[in-house]
């Protein structure tokens, strides 16, 4: 991974969508002055927050109290996010079903909700990025994480990787491992 200065990276996630993973936005609901460097940097360089339905879902699945989820929904809504189609949505999951098979031949058994944000970062490849912690589930063979950011929680250190989908390489997978 290459080093890039702040100005470079600014330029790189200047008015891009991103897409904070469910564990991004779990810990910064439990923490949220242990993100203000991560919420400062994307709202500074213009980034539009996305939210997408399973990366939802798996963010409020374990608010059982109304109260819980209520809270939770408060927090989705201090972002101003916009959702990105799913354009046509048999197409997507026959692509995601493609990029669970690339994963299978990498040993990896990511979940549905892994496949489809790799898939929604490959049809956006060109205005989306992910950030998220869960760094094993995007693999350098589809994906090129450009930043790291480390932030001090009350647990101890987290590193949020910056990520993108990598069509070259992706390209290069296919041949490789034919459908």
């Amino acid at each position: 991974m290459p080093i890039m200065n702040d100005k470079e990276l600014r330029q790189k996630l200047l008015r891009k969508y991103v897409l904070l993973d469910a564990c991004v936005l779990m810990e910064a609901s439990k923490q949220p002055d242990a993100f203000i460097e991560l919420f400062r940097l994307l709202d500074e360089t213009g980034c539009i927050p996305v939210l997408f339905p399973l990366v939802e879902f798996e963010f409020l699945r374990n608010a059982f109290l109304k109260e819980e989820k209520a809270k939770l929904r408060s927090f989705l809504e201090t972002f101003s996010i916009e959702t990105l189609s799913m354009n046509p949505p048999d197409k997507f999951m026959e692509r995601t079903a493609r990029i669970a098979s690339w994963y299978a031949s990498q040993r990896l058994a990511p979940d549905l909700t892994d496949c489809a944000i790799a898939t929604l970062l490959e049809q956006y490849a060109d205005k989306l990025f992910l950030v998220t912690f869960n760094h094993q589930h995007f693999p350098k063979a589809l994906f090129n994480r450009f930043h790291l950011m480390p932030t001090e929680t009350k647990t101890g250190p987290m590193v949020a990787g910056f990520y993108e989908f990598d069509t070259e390489r992706a390209e290069a997978f296919a041949k490789r491992f034919p459908a």
